[in-house]
């Protein structure tokens, strides 16, 4: 299954984000979303990281000490991977909203701008 198979799989929203381990902005922005994550799952709002890592050794042990609990996929190809050209992806960390139709109904907000939006949107 590719990673486009997962998002045509969600049947909710989708929180998309890409990060990588080497990445200082990116690992702040991990702490957020751990604690985030308990109310977008509650919510029905599926996560999934995709990182830039070349290095598997790298990404793996980013993901063990930031303690990401959802699902991750690494792009092995990093930038010039097909994903980023698809997303538009030129920064990172880059996240990306969702909804059932594939529809990007935001990007790149923050916490709480986020948690508006999800709500907004659920009700």
């Amino acid at each position: 299954m590719n990673f486009q198979d997962t998002i045509d799989e969600v049947n909710g929203y989708a929180l998309v984000k890409f990060w990588a381990s080497w990445c200082a902005p990116c690992r702040v922005a991990n702490k957020s979303l751990v604690k985030m994550y308990p109310r977008l799952k509650e919510k029905g709002v599926v996560v999934i990281s995709i990182s830039l890592d070349e290095n598997r050794k790298s990404w793996v042990e980013a993901v063990k000490k930031d303690r990401l609990g959802w699902l991750q996929v690494r792009e092995v190809r990093g930038w010039y991977s097909s994903v980023t050209t698809d997303w538009a992806v030129n920064k990172i960390p880059s996240t990306f909203l969702v909804d059932q139709e594939g529809n990007i109904v935001g990007r790149d907000l923050v916490e709480a701008d986020l948690d508006k939006l999800i709500n907004q949107l659920i009700q």
